[in-house]
């Protein structure tokens, strides 16, 4: 992350870098880097053209979940299996070779 923001390869370029470090758990030291008070939790560094986060999987999904759940409260929306390869069909059935087209119509 700081090589890329260092480089002057990368300097004059409109260009924002987001990196992410996710593991399984954390230690000491990125636990308390990705709670500064000044910062979301999670993000350890930020400059004019990077940032820096630090997640456990654990949190990368219930992130998720309670998008979703938002989402669903919100739109009352629930995907099921069914709506979302109609979806899938609707969309992207032009893309595909006749032979698949054949078997999903």
């Amino acid at each position: 992350m700081l090589a890329i923001s260092g480089d002057e390869r990368f300097s004059n370029t409109n260009t924002f870098w987001s990196f992410w470090l996710v593991s399984n758990e954390m230690d000491k030291y990125a636990a308390e880097k990705a709670c500064q008070t000044e910062r979301p939790h999670g993000n350890f560094y930020k400059s004019k053209s990077c940032e820096g986060w630090v997640k456990t999987w654990a949190q990368i999904l219930e992130d998720c979940r309670s998008r979703l759940q938002f989402f669903q409260e919100k739109l009352g929306y629930s995907a099921d299996k069914a709506s979302g390869l109609d979806y899938l069909k609707n969309t992207y059935l032009k893309y595909l070779p006749a032979q698949l087209k054949k078997d999903l119509v």
